[in-house]
């Protein structure tokens, strides 16, 4: 049976319910539940992966922007760190509300509204649309929480990363963060999204090459 991933999402989200889809490729429907709190990555990680980022769409032609809500400002600042971040990086947009997601984004007030703006199918449409309008290939998203929200009944953070290529999503996560520092969570996701997001590029390049390889040995 397929599953429609961002509709169950928003269905356990609905329900309070917090799972993990944790996948790689278009056609994969793994489930896993995983926890990722605060302890801080390691420079040389975030260093390595956005140096991958790079190197992978530089070597597929691919270009990138992303959309961010929860992180303010700062997936855009790791990825426009990386040198000669020009090669790929398209730029981005910080949007907050929904009339700024639907102004900006396109996207409609009645999607956005009821879950406010946070949703796995919020972040995947975040990233699509956000490459429509840099016109690029590559989409990176995030949104969530970055502190508790009392009067929502908000205490665990979190966030929701997707990843989308060529109007396809490929990878969607959940972060889950302790309640430190607004920025420190912040910048806990931006480093998250940005190693996971050079693991499922490091995923398709290395199944794009074994394809390759067996085209040619068919051949």
């Amino acid at each position: 049976m397929q599953i429609s991933f961002p509709k169950a999402f928003d269905f356990f989200h609905a329900l309070g319910i917090i799972i993990v889809l944790d996948f790689i490729g278009i056609n994969s429907n793994k489930f896993m539940k995983q926890d990722h709190y605060f302890s801080g990555q390691q420079e040389e990680e975030v260093d390595k992966a956005l140096g991958q980022i790079k190197e992978i769409c530089i070597q597929n032609k691919w270009t990138l922007a992303a959309a961010e809500s929860v992180s303010c400002g700062f997936l855009q600042t790791l990825l426009g760190s990386e040198p000669e971040a020009g090669l790929f990086l398209e730029g981005g947009l910080t949007i907050y509300n929904c009339q700024q997601k639907t102004k900006q984004l396109q996207i409609p007030e009645d999607i956005c509204n009821p879950c406010d703006g946070i949703s796995p199918g919020m972040a995947e449409l975040l990233a699509k649309n956000i490459t429509r309008k840099f016109n690029c290939k590559l989409g990176i998203s995030l949104t969530g929480y970055a502190a508790p929200i009392a009067d929502k009944g908000i205490r665990q953070l979190f966030a929701y990363g997707a990843i989308t290529l060529e109007d396809t999503l490929i990878g969607c996560k959940i972060f889950l963060a302790k309640n430190e520092d607004p920025d420190r969570v912040r910048k806990f996701y931006a480093e998250s999204m940005v190693i996971e997001c050079a693991r499922i590029l490091r995923s398709i390049n290395e199944k794009k090459g074994n394809e390759t390889i067996e085209e040619k040995n068919s051949g």
